[in-house]
């Protein structure tokens, strides 16, 4: 690998784990652009099963407005959820690339009055590169553990709404 490959892969891999953060701060802070523009404009967010949540930036983007609706805490700009992202594994080729990482997930628990651990996951996501910028092109959310009283109080995972769950036309 020459030395201009290998600054290339460098600055790659930064500039995705930026996005991946970016993203995190975006749910956290309700903010519904920064939250739709991590994401590519035909990309996906499904479950392992293949079920598709949300295909194309007008339904992600819809997705990132009923959060900010949903999860105001107390009507501030910042959620009741906190997502805290941890050992990233990255595999980035020239405009490509794939990356599988751990998302913790705390809430604000209004019974108990603290936060709790509402979720922790993975998620395994494709990334592509459009006129320079890194996006997610899909996004596989994997829920491995949860919280199901909260989860319930919040209305959120398999306690979604239907009303609240984005369906591809």
């Amino acid at each position: 690998m020459t030395e201009t490959n290998f600054l290339q892969a460098i600055t790659d891999r930064l500039a995705i784990e930026d996005l991946i953060v970016r993203y995190a701060e975006a749910t956290d802070s309700l903010d519904a652009d920064g939250y739709v523009s991590v994401f590519a404009d035909d990309a996906e967010i499904a479950l392992p099963n293949g079920a598709v949540l949300a295909a194309g930036r007008e339904q992600i983007a819809a997705v990132a407005r009923t959060n900010t609706t949903r999860f105001s805490l107390s009507g501030s700009n910042h959620s009741v959820m906190r997502h805290v992202v941890t050992n990233l594994r990255l595999r980035v080729g020239n405009d490509e690339a794939e990356g599988r990482y751990y998302v913790m997930t705390l809430a604000h628990d209004a019974g108990a009055k603290k936060p709790e651990l509402l979720g922790f996951g993975r998620y395994e996501d494709r990334f592509v590169r459009h006129e320079g910028q890194w996006r997610v092109a899909r996004r596989v959310m994997h829920y491995d553990w949860g919280n199901d009283g909260l989860a319930q109080q919040l209305r959120v995972g398999p306690y979604t709404p239907p009303e609240y769950r984005q369906r591809p036309t």
